[in-house]
């Protein structure tokens, strides 16, 4: 195998810097969808203990003694 030339070598510089800024975009994206994942889970979390906790007051109110 021979020596690359200028342009050639060139070339595959861009090649390979292209290959690695599609991976920080990549990899941005990724982040930004796993905090968008985790903030949906704490969510949908938040609403269902919420709904038991709603739930639970019902039960756990004292009952009025009818007046005579």
């Amino acid at each position: 195998m021979g020596m690359l030339t200028s342009n050639e070598r060139d070339a595959l510089e861009d090649v390979f810097m292209s290959i690695h800024s599609k991976k920080s975009v990549f990899n941005i994206f990724k982040h930004y969808n796993d905090l968008l994942q985790k903030s949906i889970k704490r969510a949908k979390l938040g609403t269902k203990i919420d709904k038991f906790y709603k739930f639970l007051h019902i039960f756990m109110k004292k009952k009025k003694n009818l007046s005579k």
